[in-house]
């Protein structure tokens, strides 16, 4: 994973919407590489996931997680989510 944080040298994003349970990929700890990285302290985290629970959500918000969206979510749920973490 280190190799792709690379990639962010040059432009920072302001939003990684971070699904949690990518096949071969462990979204909580990609979430944690993230909030490690002093360059990307400014950069919101909206975690998404098929797999709800209380649990979960509350896991992953204490990771560094700014939101967390239940799937399904309608378009209009995630143009929320969006707003209120780039605003």
């Amino acid at each position: 994973m280190r190799p792709m944080m690379g990639l962010w040298l040059e432009n920072l994003p302001s939003l990684v919407i971070l699904d949690l349970k990518l096949k071969g990929v462990d979204g909580f700890q990609v979430c944690k590489l993230i909030r490690d990285d002093k360059r990307l302290k400014h950069t919101n985290i909206l975690a998404v996931t098929g797999y709800h629970s209380q649990a979960v959500k509350q896991q992953i918000l204490k990771i560094g997680a700014n939101g967390y969206l239940q799937k399904p979510f309608t378009p209009g749920e995630l143009i929320e989510q969006i707003k209120k973490l780039i605003d």
